[in-house]
């Protein structure tokens, strides 16, 4: 995902300006084009879906309730959210973007309900990142905040209690959290990709960037909210602060993978050009294939 596909068709455009998060809700395009140079080329339909995404997350969570709501525990995960989201490693040259954002608020699932933890996600926009535009954190705000609430819907469907679980709480919590965490996912990843399919450019059969990998790799890093959730009782509000450690020590192993491949993508792109430039017909093709 070239930062200036934004040259190159309305995928391309949409890129550009959403600075989406994939569907793991960690990944995302961490584009710095202007805005103004892209707003004009979304097609109309793109633009109907992405108010509606972010009109919906905005009802679900002004309906409520919000009696019961800790607001300590939505204020410490709500920092920890941004503290990831501020954090957000580029993966490859073409500006795709990874943090650890989900765990906060799946652990807001357990320990605030559904409010709760979509009120946690909309601190994505106290994000610091420099790259996303106000518009594209409005955006990914939606998107985390409507995945956060059904979560933790799904959460309660399946026979989860909401508040800090004791000793007594598990094994059973498990299964709903992990069924919360499929939800997340599974939200997360089917409002991109829609966004994506609805801007893709003719022919295209794929989704770049989307693929199971990044579905499991968001479920292992979920499994995060439940730690954070069982440490509450014991810790209190100084437990995001204990889970910080393996979180950055996550972020700084993907940091160094995504540096050994674009070092690899450097070499046979060089390589491409070096044989390429010898002969004027074959210039671009291997980009192409």
């Amino acid at each position: 995902m070239p930062v200036d596909n934004a040259a190159r068709g309305p995928s391309g455009y949409l890129r550009s300006f959403l600075g989406v998060t994939t569907a793991i809700s960690a990944v995302r395009v961490n584009s710095s084009a202007p805005l103004g140079a892209s707003v004009g080329k979304l097609p109309r339909i793109a633009w109907l879906y992405i108010g509606a995404v972010v009109t919906v997350a905005a009802i679900a969570v002004a309906r409520g309730p919000f009696s019961g709501i800790q607001w300590s525990q939505v204020a410490v995960l709500g920092l920890l959210l941004a503290a990831c989201e501020s954090s957000a490693t580029l993966l490859n040259s073409r500006s795709l973007a990874w943090s650890a954002n989900s765990t906060a608020s799946l652990a807001a699932v357990i320990l605030i309900g559904p409010v709760g933890a979509a009120l946690v996600a909309c601190c994505t926009l106290l994000g610091i990142r420099r790259g996303p535009s106000p518009a594209q954190r409005l955006f990914n705000t939606g998107m985390f905040a409507l995945s956060a609430y059904l979560a933790g819907r799904a959460y309660l469907l399946l026979g989860g209690h909401v508040g800090t679980p004791g000793p007594s709480s598990f094994p059973g919590i498990i299964g709903p959290f992990a069924g919360a965490a499929a939800v997340h996912v599974v939200v997360n990843f089917s409002l991109l990709a829609g966004v994506l399919w609805l801007t893709r450019k003719p022919g295209a059969t794929s989704l770049a960037g989307l693929d199971s990998k990044l579905l499991l790799t968001d479920l292992g890093y979920g499994a995060i909210g439940i730690l954070i959730a069982a440490l509450w009782s014991v810790l209190g509000p100084f437990t995001p602060v204990l889970v910080l450690i393996p979180v950055f020590v996550a972020r700084w192993a993907v940091a160094q993978f995504a540096a050994q491949q674009r070092a690899y993508e450097a070499t046979v792109s060089a390589l491409c050009q070096a044989v390429e430039t010898k002969d004027f017909y074959t210039r671009g093709h291997s980009e192409r294939v």
